[in-house]
């Protein structure tokens, strides 16, 4: 878990959902599952800023985000993510796709057709493949001073996704960088 992610007391909630089954306390629980929790809790409570005067500046709204998406094939998983994202996000948000060359045309006419029926989905293609990094890197140029959100092309977001990563990111004026955790991925991903 990311210090960023979750204050001690979220930490304690989590852990206690967890612990229940194990017939342990949350303490015994999460010094046997969390070699670090002592390090762990001990960076929240250096760094959580919950003092009112930094809590009134906090914004009441968040400003637009870009949420970027290098595709390059894989045509399912593709439709999920945009899916999930469609249904899913709220506020003031675009949806940048950024096609990498794709060589397959029934992604290229479904994206053609999100793009053209969501006004909030901007499609960039590629002329040749630039890899992962630099098609990344388009899309979020391609963001023009808003905050921008990259998912991989296989992400599945769910309800609340972009207002808990906004939320996140805006609760303190030192964080600069937020990403969820997920199910499938690793430290790698």
């Amino acid at each position: 878990m990311h210090f960023h992610t979750f204050d001690e007391a979220s930490y304690r909630r989590l852990l206690g959902h967890a612990c229940a089954e194990a017939g342990a306390s949350v303490e015994e629980f999460a010094r046997v599952s969390t070699p670090d929790y002592d390090e762990y809790i001990a960076i929240l409570r250096r760094t959580q800023s919950d003092r009112p005067e930094e809590r009134a500046a906090r914004p009441r709204t968040f400003p637009g985000v870009d949420i970027v998406v290098p595709v390059y094939n894989a045509r399912e998983d593709v439709t999920a993510c945009v899916e999930s994202v469609l249904r899913h996000a709220r506020g003031d948000w675009r949806l940048v796709l950024v096609d990498d060359a794709s060589t397959d045309p029934e992604l290229a006419a479904y994206l053609d057709r999100v793009a053209e029926s969501h006004p909030p989905v901007r499609l960039l293609r590629n002329a040749a493949n630039l890899g992962f990094v630099r098609t990344a890197n388009r899309g979020m140029r391609a963001a023009e001073g808003r905050d921008v959100l990259l998912l991989n092309s296989d992400t599945i977001v769910t309800a609340g996704f972009l207002e808990r990563l906004q939320a996140c990111v805006y609760a303190d004026h030192r964080t600069g960088i937020v990403s969820p955790l997920s199910n499938n991925a690793t430290i790698c991903s």
